[in-house]
Formats: C-alpha cells, structure tokens, sequence
C-alpha cells in the first residue's frame, strides 16, 4: 500500500470512530450523517494543506497533493458518482493542477461497485436472487453451481398481433397531422388490446403536436404524462383481469399484516415507518402489479435506482408470500407458477420485472422486458415497444389469475401436505422490538 494511501485510510479510520458510524449495509441515515461530517473536516484540512502545499516545491509536497485530492474528491462524492457534467468539470479542473486523475477514476468506480455489492447483499439477506443489470453477475458468483438452474426459464415473450402491427406501420407513416387525423377513425374489430394502443397513441400524439413532455419536471411529473396515463387506461380496457388501479406512494396488501411486510424498518409501530410504492394495480381488489419510478428522467441517479430495485424485489416477495400464506395447502408446483409483476421507471426507459419462488426459501427477480418512451414524434416507432408492453401485461395477469384460482381449490382439495407450499417458504418476522416506557 502506498504511503498516502496508508495515510488516507488512517485518517479515514480516525473520523470513523469519532463519529461512530455503523456500516452501511445496516444504517443509509448514519452513513448520511457520516458524509456529510467527513466532508465539513476533510474540506478543512484540505483547503489547508493546499495552501501550504503553494508554498512547497519539493517532490513529497506534490505527492500530499495527490493524495489530499483523492480525499477530497471521496469525502464530496455524493450517492454513487457525480452527476456527468459536474465530474466532468471536476476532473478537467484536478488535470489542470496536475493531479492524477486516473487514480481518482479508480477510487470511484470502486466506490460504485461496492454500492452495488452492498444492495445485492440486501437482497440476498432476504432470500432473493436478482437477475437483472446490474446484480445478474454478482448473483452468477453467488449460487455458483445452482446458477443454471436458478436462472433457467425467465424468458417470456409476446408477438403482436399482425393487424396491429400493420395499424401501427399507417398510423405513423406520414408526419404527425396525418397521424392526428388517422387516429381518430375507428378501428376495425378492435379488441382490448387495440384499443389500448390506440388511446396510448393518442395521448402521446397530442403531447407531440402540443408542446411535448415535460422532460425536465419531477417523478410525480414524469410519471403523470408517462406511466400514471398508460396504467390508468389499462384498467379502463381489461376490466376482466384488473379490478382498479391507485397512484402516489401506496401500501399494498401485504404490506398491512406486519409478519408479512420485509420493508418496514425495525422502529416503534407508532412511527408508521413503511416502504410505499408509486402505484399499484389491483385483482380481486388486490394489488397484483406494483410501479416504481426512479426520479423524473433528468433527475436520475444510480443510488437511486438501486434501492428502487431492492425495493420492488422486497416488495415482490411480500406479494407472494401474501398469496402463499392465505393459499399454504396448495402444491408447490402451482405456487412457483404464480408470478409477481413489478413495473420500474428509470431515465426514459420502462422495464417489467417478474418475481417468483424458484428454490426452497428462495426467490429471483429477473427482467422481462424494457422500451423507451418516446418523448417526440421522430420517437413515435418506440411506440411499438409501448404496444408491447400491454401486451406482456395482459399475458401476465390473466396468467396470474388463472394460477390464483389453482392455488386457491388445490387449499380445499390438496391432501399432499408434504409437498405444500408452507413447507417452501419462509416468512421474516420483522416486528419491531419492544420499547420500554419510563413511567
């Protein structure tokens, strides 16, 4: 280790234990915390060892120089990474003092994969597998020899249907007056899923025509033109399959018995402390589909997004286990059918997550799907994607409850108790601990 690395981790060691922190897997708010004291000191110490390192010519100031940069650069990195345009700046200004920016390259990238780490391993605590970017290998490493089987069976596609397909193709084959007018002539033998596409068209056309989408707003905004809209009219059409719909910062079922709920922080049940969703759909009036947005799309960070993943693989788990639970009589083989289905904003992109048991105690969440949302009418071919999309959700909720029905008469009629599902899971008590009251 090189002596202004040695002395970097000293350093970082002697603040650690002045503010006893706690580890970060365990405690984001003191991390926080943590940060934000870290960078008030070290920016001190910095700014005055930059100073005195003016006054220094010899070789060993330049090398303190170096490694004060490092440490400064560290202690002011905010979440995973800088913003591209702010580390960009960064960088240009360190080169420009003669400092070594490739060193700082590699101290941040490193910090980016141990946050990664650190979210897989909150996932794994919980018995989950991600399979989607950016755990897919680390989860690879982790089963090792059962990483085959674990992985096998995750693809699920859908075709549109031809007349569909040649709709779309004369729809937007001409500029977008064309396609207003177009649009607004009835279909031929239309069926839930056309008419769907068509109303999404329309409400994308008339953003296009009139101003566009406002890129630059919030995830509440974002999410209104977006996804609030495409969901919204989805219940409107498969009224068969999804029985309602509600948006901003929901609970789902599961979530309301606490042995069921792996989100809810270990605090006094008083705090009414929960990990809430940004919509949820329902069958049967129960939440069967739950949407997470990370951001507004020029918002976006990775830290983030990561915790929006750990989020709904949690979340996914608290879904099945709901079923599971209500259902444990029934066969096993029929409960690793049912399929948790998550929808996660990010950027610009859509993608459509599915949760499932695939082992004794032991569940995956992989992607199945991902498209762009078109933000202007030379994007309106992604449009296609957005079809897609409604099409994968109408295969997967009539899968799912056609699988709940199964589960539900294999609970009365099922006398294999030992192949139940009861015997397959395994449900975190995550009750808060008492508090004693001072009287």
């Amino acid at each position: 280790m090189k002596k202004s690395e040695k002395n970097y981790q000293l350093k970082l060691a002697r603040l650690t234990d002045k503010h006893k922190i706690v580890t970060l897997r365990n405690a984001s708010d003191q991390v926080l915390d943590f940060q934000s004291k870290l960078t008030e000191e070290v920016n001190k110490e910095s700014l005055s060892e930059a100073r005195s390192a003016k006054l220094e010519e010899s070789t060993n100031s330049k090398k303190a120089t170096d490694k004060n940069d490092i440490r400064y650069y560290l202690s002011n990195k905010q979440e995973t990474t800088e913003s591209a345009g702010t580390l960009t700046n960064s960088l240009k200004r360190k080169s420009e003092l003669g400092y070594n920016i490739t060193e700082i390259e590699i101290k941040a990238d490193d910090e980016k994969i141990s946050i990664e780490k650190q979210k897989f391993l909150e996932m794994r605590k919980r018995n989950i597998y991600p399979l989607c970017k950016p755990f897919r290998e680390l989860s690879k490493e982790d089963a090792e020899g059962l990483f085959d089987e674990i992985s096998s069976n995750t693809n699920i596609v859908v075709e549109l249907p031809n007349n569909l397909k040649e709709y779309l193709k004369e729809l937007f084959s001409g500029n977008i007056e064309n396609a207003m007018s177009k649009i607004e002539i009835p279909l031929r033998n239309p069926n839930n899923l056309s008419n769907w596409t068509r109303e999404v068209c329309r409400h994308f056309l008339l953003y296009f025509n009139y101003g566009g989408l406002q890129i630059e707003g919030d995830e509440k905004t974002w999410s209104t033109q977006t996804v609030y809209r495409m969901l919204d009219l989805f219940s409107m059409f498969f009224r068969k399959i999804i029985s309602g719909v509600s948006f901003g910062e929901i609970i789902n079922e599961a979530q309301n018995d606490r042995k069921y709920n792996i989100n809810y922080t270990q605090k006094p049940s008083q705090s009414g402390c929960a990990s809430k969703n940004d919509g949820v759909m329902y069958q049967e009036e129960v939440s069967t589909l739950i949407y997470e947005q990370s951001f507004g799309p020029t918002e976006f960070t990775d830290l983030h997004h990561l915790n929006d993943i750990v989020k709904l693989s949690r979340n996914g788990v608290d879904d099945l286990n709901f079923h599971f639970t209500k259902n444990s009589n029934c066969d096993v083989t029929t409960a690793k059918k049912l399929k948790s289905i998550s929808v996660h904003g990010y950027k610009y992109f859509l993608s459509i997550y599915v949760t499932d048991l695939i082992r004794v105690e032991t569940y995956r969440m992989y992607e199945i799907f991902s498209c762009k949302i078109p933000i202007s009418y030379s994007e309106r071919w992604e449009l296609f994607n957005i079809a897609k999309f409604g099409a994968l959700l109408e295969k997967l909720l009539t899968e799912r409850q056609g699988v709940k029905e199964e589960m539900c008469r294999e609970q009365v009629l099922n006398d294999d108790k030992a192949h139940s599902v009861q015997r397959w899971i395994k449900i975190p008590d995550n009750s808060p601990p008492k508090v004693k009251r001072n009287k």
